[in-house]
């Protein structure tokens, strides 16, 4: 039998599956999404893609619409930042800190 993998959980990702929404997050998707805040600080377009393969694999993870529409809006794509902050508005459930945030992308 293989010994059981330990997984770390960064601060972020204690973060994101402590807030209080109707949805749970998926570990790989927090791990995606905590890999792609790295990557966006010298690749955008890297982040773009792991967020939109977190995407694939929970496309209503309100918390991944967030983070991409936000690094869409810094590539200068603010029609899709705006659809993508729109649709995380929708699939925020209970998570008033979280569609503050996503309206503000609105702007």
């Amino acid at each position: 039998m293989k010994p059981k993998k330990k997984i770390i959980i960064s601060p972020e990702q204690r973060d994101i599956n402590s807030k209080k929404t109707t949805q749970k997050t998926i570990p790989v998707v927090v791990a995606l999404i905590d890999k792609a805040r790295d990557e966006g600080k010298t690749d955008p377009a890297k982040a773009s893609e792991i967020l939109e393969r977190a995407l694939r694999i929970d496309p209503n993870n309100a918390q991944t619409y967030y983070e991409l529409a936000k690094i869409k809006k810094e590539q200068g794509l603010f029609v899709q930042g705006r659809q993508l902050a729109a649709k995380g508005i929708l699939l925020a459930g209970n998570d008033v800190e979280l569609k503050n945030k996503l309206r503000n992308l609105l702007k």
